[in-house]
Order: C-alpha cells, then sequence, then structure tokens
C-alpha cells in the first residue's frame, strides 16, 4: 500500500491535461497578440494622421505668414497658383511726388537691410523698386511700355540730414498720392503653386509681362508638401487658391482650401479651408 502511495504521488501530468493547458496557453497568446497588434496599428493610424495634419498646417501656416507682408495690390490668384509681392522695406515721403517727373524725394529716416549705418545706399541694378498707392495688379506688375504708373526702380538711398534720406530713382510719374504719404520698398515676386502631389514655392524669378506665370520659370524653389491633392475624394477638381479683391470697406481675403492625402493609407486625408485677411490700404 506504501509503495502504491508513493507511485500515485510521482506520477506527472495525464496527456490530457497537457492537451488542456496548451490549449489554453495557446488561446492567451493569440488574444495577447491581437491586443499588441491593435494597439501598434492605433499608434501607427493616429501617428499618421498627426502627420498629415502637421503637414497641412506647416503649409497654411507659411503662406499665411507671408502673406501678410504681400504689397497691397500684388496678390492674385490663377490655376491654382497664388502670386504676390512681398515688402522688404517701407516709410513716409515728404514731398509731393505727383505732377511732374521726379528723380528723388525726401523720405522720413527707416531701417533698410545693408542701409542702416551707411550714407549712400546703392541698388542699381539690383531689381529694387519703389511702389506707391498700389490698388491693383495693374499698378505692380510690369506691362512694357509703359512701366506700372505706381512704382519705379530704386537706384540709391543717401542720408542727407538727421532723420531725413533722399530716395534716388529712374525718371518717373506717380499718377497718384498716398493719402498717408507712404511708400514700400519691393524687389522679387513670391508664388506658391500646387499640383497633383506637390506645393511648391518659388521665388527669385523675373518676367516682363503682366500675365501671372504658372508655374514660374526662373529663380529658385522649395517643395513644401508632397501630400497635397487638387482634386477631392470624388475626383472633383479642387481651387487650391482664391482671391476677392479688397475695397473701401473691407479688406482682401485670400480663400486656401488645401486637401492632403497619405498614398499609404486609401482612405486616408485631411482638409483644411482658411481664409487670410490682406491688406488692401497702401
Amino acid at each position: 500500500m506504501a509503495c502504491w502511495r508513493q507511485l500515485q504521488r510521482a506520477r506527472g501530468f495525464t496527456l490530457v491535461e497537457l492537451v488542456v493547458v496548451i490549449v489554453l496557453l495557446g488561446i492567451v497568446a493569440v488574444s495577447t497578440t491581437q491586443f499588441i497588434r491593435q494597439g501598434v496599428e492605433i499608434y501607427r493610424d493616429t501617428a499618421r494622421r498627426d502627420s498629415l495634419q502637421q503637414d497641412g498646417r506647416f503649409v497654411v501656416e507659411r503662406i499665411i505668414r507671408e502673406l501678410r507682408n504681400a504689397l497691397p495690390g500684388s496678390v492674385r490668384a490663377s490655376a491654382n497658383c497664388l502670386e504676390f509681392m512681398p515688402i522688404v522695406g517701407a516709410s513716409s515721403y515728404i514731398n509731393n511726388i505727383t505732377g511732374a517727373d521726379i528723380t528723388s524725394f525726401q523720405a522720413a529716416d527707416f531701417s533698410f537691410s545693408g542701409c542702416d549705418s551707411a550714407a549712400i545706399c546703392d541698388f542699381t541694378g539690383g531689381g529694387y523698386r519703389v511702389a506707391v498707392y498700389t490698388i491693383d495688379n495693374g499698378d505692380v506688375y510690369f506691362v512694357p511700355p509703359p512701366a506700372p504708373p505706381q512704382t519705379a526702380v530704386l537706384n540709391s538711398i543717401n542720408a542727407v540730414a538727421a532723420g531725413i534720406r533722399t530716395v534716388n530713382l529712374v525718371t518717373t510719374r506717380f499718377t497718384r498720392e498716398s493719402p498717408q504719404n507712404r511708400f514700400f520698398i519691393i524687389k522679387n515676386r513670391v508664388s506658391f503653386c500646387a499640383v497633383d502631389g506637390a506645393m511648391t514655392r518659388y521665388s527669385g524669378y523675373t518676367t516682363a509681362t503682366s500675365t501671372q506665370p504658372i508655374p514660374p520659370v526662373g529663380g529658385s524653389s522649395s517643395l513644401l508638401s508632397e501630400s497635397i491633392r487638387v482634386v477631392d475624394a470624388s475626383s472633383a477638381p479642387i481651387t487650391v487658391f482664391s482671391f476677392t479683391p479688397g475695397i473701401l470697406q473691407r479688406a482682401g481675403v485670400v480663400h486656401m482650401d488645401m486637401q492632403f492625402h497619405d498614398i499609404s493609407a486609401a482612405d486616408e486625408w485631411v482638409r483644411f479651408s482658411h481664409e487670410v485677411f490682406v491688406r488692401n490700404t497702401p
């Protein structure tokens, strides 16, 4: 009897017990794997959507910041391209500038890159222009001949007295005075153009026509996003940029409608609809 009890105590698992344990461990392993897989997929989807939103926010914010510095009357939009003239300097002129051809005018002292401490700043051939009371595109963009009526080529800036500078121009005749005697210094155009799969910023290009270049040729370009689409989910075209010119009662408005799509997920997209008020008081 003692030997039988000792054998009972030394006996291992039965085959049935072993199979049951293996089945239970398998169920636990499968459940754990499913839980981990779902967690990884949720994280991956969240990271992808967040990246897509960040991509869209970056593009929209970049355009908004640059538009804030656009010369009044220079904004125009066509065929998913937005173009404008950035302001690089500004101040107020002292003497009248209309009624006759002029080659210079006096202005209140102002800060301008590379010209703050110099007695004479030579800009000949540098592509700088002075703009006064520009209301629309016809006042800004070259239509040779003649040149735009409210811009003139900048030759140099002289410091003549405390708080006063002389702005020297190529001979020109402005047709309108600024109500607040304001003038702006401009140089290059900037364009943002969208095609399917690319939002590109263009700068430093030149053209001697009043027609908006689509896309611009020459200068430099930088790719801002490869996720943008110019058609929606139903293959309908998206008007990425549209512009409503300002009037006396309200500012001009640039409307941006941008859809960003992740090619790794067919159903993942985010769409931004944003309006930017641009200055129209030159």
